[in-house]
């Protein structure tokens, strides 16, 4: 599957909301600017030739009808991505989200406690299990002592929650500073 330039992938935004239509559709509900419909219509052909849509024909008109879910398009993209900017490995871009504070490990370990993960090849299992599992994997295919990787996760882990604790120790004694000093005659000086 190939990736989407903007202009196709806000077309396949349309599309996916109203699953197929013919071009007067379309035109519709796309969002404002609306672009020409010829270019519209361009884009069309481009998306087909991609096997993103597929036509029905009735008559003289087309039908475009979604062949590529917006839940597959965004699978692929997220593999593109973390092949292309993470060596093809999930957990450096699981450790870079921890690492921008885009994800906290609160939240990850909430996840992993009451998430279930389904594949078609495996049953259903909790997330903890499936997670040491792939980090067997991971470890066999780097050729790095399981032992080892483990230990260095949980160090850097450990540092991370330290570091999210100060930070959240500083910021509630700085929102209470500043609940103390606010004075409303500050704002409505007497005259």
């Amino acid at each position: 599957m190939k990736s989407l330039t903007p202009a196709e992938e806000t077309l396949m935004h349309t599309l996916w909301n109203i699953d197929q239509g013919f071009l007067k559709d379309i035109m519709r509900e796309y969002p404002d600017p609306k672009p020409h419909h010829n270019t519209v219509a361009t884009v069309l052909k481009i998306l087909v030739e991609k096997g993103f849509l597929k036509i029905k024909p009735f008559g003289r008109l087309h039908r475009y009808d979604v062949k590529v879910t917006k839940e597959q398009y965004y699978k692929q993209l997220l593999r593109l991505f973390i092949e292309e900017y993470y060596q093809n490995s999930p957990t450096l871009l699981l450790e870079e989200m921890l690492h921008q504070e885009l994800l906290n490990l609160e939240d990850l370990k909430f996840y992993i406690d009451n998430k279930e993960i389904s594949s078609d090849d495996e049953p259903k299992a909790p997330a903890k299990s499936l997670t040491k599992k792939k980090k067997v994997v991971v470890a066999k295919k780097e050729k790095t002592p399981v032992k080892e990787e483990k230990v260095q996760k949980k160090e850097k882990t450990e540092k991370v929650s330290k570091k999210e604790k100060e930070k959240k120790e500083k910021n509630k004694k700085k929102k209470k500073k500043e609940k103390e000093s606010f004075d409303p005659k500050e704002l409505f000086p007497d005259n």
